[in-house]
């Protein structure tokens, strides 16, 4: 009886232990989200609301593709990634980490325009890749 009772409170402090940091590795997924353009840029459309909920589906490093999988998800704009945020030169404009194409790269997956222009290709179901589909 004594050996049961020091596994079950082993089990248990093992459990307490465990079970939390489990939970805390998870970030938290926000609903409806309103994507604007970064501060010190002059926005040329509306703002889009995005919806974590119609993208459930999909393995969050599909989009966040610099995340871990353990530690918070960074920002678009976290240096390294998408930092170039008012690109003046042509090359500028073509680099992965222009903002701007973090969503509409129509060649890059990791973007929205481009994500859904190659779901549309294999005939799935899909979201909008059109301006005003999104920029309402």
């Amino acid at each position: 009886m004594k050996r049961i009772v020091v596994s079950l409170t082993a089990a248990v402090a093992l459990c307490a232990f465990f079970i939390p940091t489990l939970f805390a590795s998870q970030p938290a997924v926000p609903g409806e989200m309103i994507l604007k353009a970064p501060e010190g840029v002059e926005a040329k459309q509306p703002p889009v609301t995005f919806s974590h909920e119609a993208h459930k589906d999909l393995d969050c490093k599909a989009c966040h593709h610099e995340w871990d999988g353990k530690g918070e998800i960074g920002g678009c704009m976290d240096q390294g990634c998408h930092d170039i945020i008012d690109a003046k030169t042509p090359q500028e404009k073509k680099d992965p980490r222009f903002y701007y194409n973090a969503f509409h790269d129509r060649k890059s997956t990791i973007s929205c325009v481009g994500c859904h222009s190659e779901l549309r290709k294999a005939e799935k179901p899909t979201g909008p890749i059109g301006c005003k589909e999104c920029h309402q």
